[in-house]
């Protein structure tokens, strides 16, 4: 009997070990919601300022 519970205590050990790393977020995906961030306020920025006057859009309007 004492071996079947420190069986199934290694065993729920080993798994709530598994659990908990699989939840840490890995280096890979903290940088990609920092790029989303990051274009975000770029975004944000750009609505607030007005895009630049020399786009595509705007040199194409006043050649016509």
């Amino acid at each position: 009997m004492r071996e079947c519970q420190s069986l199934i205590f290694l065993l729920t050990r080993r798994y709530r070990g598994q659990v908990e790393s699989s939840h840490r977020p890995s280096h890979i995906w903290i940088s990609i919601q920092q790029v989303g961030l990051s274009l975000l306020l770029l975004w944000l920025l750009i609505l607030i300022l007005g895009a630049p006057l020399n786009t595509l859009a705007f040199v194409r309007v006043h050649r016509a």
